[in-house]
């Protein structure tokens, strides 16, 4: 009987309990269409780990056009905090909180 493609993938990230690693490893070494099988799984499954782990392709000037959305609410933000407290370390405890929250 040959592996099952669940049992290769779970042989490929090395998740199988101890018993059916031992069995599916010994079975993809000695049966050529497994092995074959698993071959071609190892290529995709390659593939796909080197493409999530690649940053994301941002466009130029990305870090720029977000900075400019987020710096007005920003300000606005931390005025309105500054507006709201006073001299009362207790309150203006509870503004930060209240900030950090919302």
């Amino acid at each position: 009987m040959h592996v099952n493609e669940d049992d290769l993938v779970l042989h490929y990230y090395g998740e199988l309990a101890p018993g059916d690693e031992t069995r599916v490893a010994a079975h993809v070494r000695d049966c050529r269409e497994c092995h074959a099988a698993f071959r071609r799984l190892q290529q995709v499954l390659t593939s796909i780990d080197e493409s999530a782990l690649a940053p994301p392709d941002l466009p130029d000037g990305f870090e720029r056009v977000v900075w400019a959305r987020l710096q007005p609410e920003l300000q606005r933000t931390l005025r309105n905090l500054s507006d709201t407290t006073s001299s009362h370390p207790v309150s203006d405890a509870a503004q930060c909180t209240k900030f950090t929250v919302h």
